[in-house]
C-alpha cells in the first residue's frame, strides 16, 4: 500500500524513531524493523518512499509499506491517505487540509535568466509509484 503520510516535527520524528529502534512486542517481535542506524550515526527509515517534500519541520513523503500497523508506533508520523491506481486519496478533509497547507502554493513564480517573469504549476502530488 502506498501511504501518504506527513511527520509534524522532523526532529522529534528522528527523536522518537531512534528511540525506537530494536523494540520488542509482547512476543519479541520488533516493533518497526524498518529502523535501523547507519555507519555514520544516521537514522534509516528503510521503507521504499519517493522524495520527501520539506516544509520547515514539516514533511510530506508517499511510503510504501504492508500495512498501516507500522505506522502506529510514531506519533510525530500520520497518514493522511493512500496513492490509489494512481490518485491521492484523503482520509478525510482534515488530511487533505494538511496536506495542501504544508504542500503550499504550487503556481511558482521566478525571474529567469533574461530578466523576465515566468510562471509554472507544480504537480499536486508529489510523486507515485511506477
Amino acid at each position: 500500500m502506498d501511504v501518504i503520510t506527513h511527520v509534524d516535527d522532523l526532529e522529534a520524528f528522528r527523536e522518537e524513531a531512534i528511540a525506537l529502534i530494536g523494540q520488542t512486542d509482547e512476543l519479541d517481535n520488533v516493533l518497526v524493523p524498518q529502523l535501523s542506524i547507519d555507519e555514520n550515526g544516521d537514522l534509516i527509515y528503510g521503507v521504499t518512499k519517493i522524495p520527501v517534500l520539506y516544509e520547515g519541520l514539516e514533511s510530506l513523503t508517499l511510503i510504501r509499506i504492508d500495512s498501516d500497523d507500522q505506522l502506529q508506533y510514531f506519533n510525530h508520523m500520520v497518514r493522511l491517505g493512500e496513492c490509489i491506481n494512481g490518485a491521492y486519496v484523503f482520509d478525510d478533509a482534515a488530511a487533505q487540509a494538511t496536506y495542501e497547507r504544508v504542500r503550499g502554493d504550487l503556481t511558482v513564480t521566478y525571474t529567469d535568466e533574461n530578466g523576465d517573469e515566468q510562471t509554472f504549476d507544480k504537480p499536486y502530488m508529489i510523486g507515485v509509484f511506477a
